[in-house]
């Protein structure tokens, strides 16, 4: 019987996408965007850090980079940027509501 404190936390497909675009927006070319990167930054198992860059680029939400020099490296592409802020306003849309009251 697995232990009541163990927890594993599964994502959805866009909350993984959205992981993935994000690491790669905010780490600068020296940070090397690849996928040993996003693998780390985003807990992926390595198996799917080889499958979803793959459907990234296929979608035209990243593409690989012409400053990659000998190591390849992914950029956002404009209709990534566009996800980020999409998939950002529905979570904001999505979270519950504070209520405060004055008593």
């Amino acid at each position: 019987m697995p232990s009541s404190s163990s927890h594993i936390s599964y994502r959805s497909k866009f909350e993984i996408v959205n992981d993935i675009l994000r690491k790669v927006l905010e780490s600068p070319v020296i940070n090397r965007r690849h996928k040993t990167t996003i693998e780390h930054a985003t807990r992926l198992a390595h198996w799917l850090t080889v499958k979803y860059p793959k459907a990234l680029i296929e979608l035209d939400l990243f593409r690989i980079s012409n400053e990659a020099g000998p190591y390849r490296h992914y950029e956002i592409t404009p209709k990534g940027i566009r996800y980020l802020q999409v998939f950002g306003e529905i979570e904001d849309d999505l979270k519950p509501e504070v209520i405060t009251s004055n008593f």
